[in-house]
């Protein structure tokens, strides 16, 4: 029974790496520019939604639970 002897890991290749960070980076900036785009909105959208769905719209408690589970939907 003969066993083989051990293979050295592949090389590192710079180029790769750099396209993973660079593909990485893209991947995150886009996501926050959705997310800041989204966010500034939130507020004039809300106003939209919060008013057929509960009684007294923006002044009631349960608004801002509504907006925090419709922004945390968004980021789902």
């Amino acid at each position: 029974m003969t066993t083989d002897p051990p293979t050295a890991p592949p090389a590192f290749d710079a180029a790769a790496g750099r396209r993973a960070r660079l593909t990485v980076f893209l991947v995150v900036f886009i996501d926050l520019l959705g997310f800041g785009i989204v966010l500034p909105q939130l507020p004039l959208i809300g106003s939209d939604f919060l008013d057929p769905l509960v009684p007294g719209g923006k002044e009631s408690p349960l608004s801002g639970l509504i907006l925090g589970v419709r922004f945390a939907s968004f980021s789902l």
